[in-house]
């Protein structure tokens, strides 16, 4: 029995220095695909590194050392986990910080995840555009109104996705959406504006949304130098 408590006195240590260590979320200086992760860190309220590669060189330095098993920006480091993939890290941040649906809200998470991931790719294939930009960009604006109003549907009277439950993807949904009303400010649907409104009301969002480090930090949604359009720096 002696043993045995200790082992799980043991076990409760390591837990307890893990939960305690710093998470090191590593990006480029951009929004782009990393700062969803970086809104559910700073909501969570844990210990974390926002880790800014400046250069490809300091980045390729970091991918040549690593023991990372499949390196690539974003990447999340937490105690043992090495990972990277932007929808998987955030689905572990989620499971991390009870930011997870339930079973039977599940599939409402899992189907809007992957209808963002359609739209950050549809989008991002618009900006980096140089040569068609104007066109492909008019198109784009010319059917945003019906993809908000289905969304709008879709979220209904719920206060969150999953309903009253915060989930991971309602941080993946403020970010896109927020780049989106960026990008086309016309561009409206009430359901979809009060839910944003409701998520930046959130006490650590709204704090960082008026906090004098994100006025100073001056990041871009997109790189300016390879993107037609880059958004403003926020």
């Amino acid at each position: 029995l002696e043993g045995r408590s200790f082992k799980l006195s043991y076990y409760n240590e390591y837990k307890s220095y893990l939960s305690n260590m710093t998470i090191t979320l590593g990006y480029w200086g951009i929004r782009g695909r990393g700062e969803a992760a970086r809104l559910i860190l700073r909501f969570s309220g844990a210990e974390w590194e926002d880790k800014i590669y400046a250069s490809p060189a300091e980045y390729g330095a970091f991918k040549a050392s690593t023991d990372m098993a499949f390196p690539n920006l974003p990447y999340l480091i937490d105690g043992d986990v090495k990972m990277s993939e932007t929808v998987a890290i955030l689905r572990y941040l989620g499971r991390k910080f009870d930011l997870f649906p339930s079973n039977a809200d599940a599939w409402r998470v899992e189907m809007i995840e992957q209808v963002f991931v359609d739209w950050v790719a549809a989008f991002y294939k618009i900006a980096f555009d140089k040569a068609n930009f104007e066109e492909s960009s008019a198109k784009f604006k010319e059917g945003l109104g019906a993809k908000l109003d289905k969304l709008g549907g879709f979220i209904g009277e719920r206060k969150w996705i999953a309903g009253d439950k915060l989930t991971y993807v309602d941080f993946l949904a403020f970010e896109l959406l927020s780049v989106i009303q960026m990008f086309s400010p016309d561009s409206h649907n009430k359901v979809v504006d009060d839910y944003l409104a409701r998520f930046a009301a959130l006490g650590p969002i709204k704090k960082w949304l008026e906090s004098d480090e994100r006025k100073q930090r001056a990041f871009h949604v997109l790189p300016p130098n390879y993107a037609a359009w880059s958004g403003a720096p926020n």
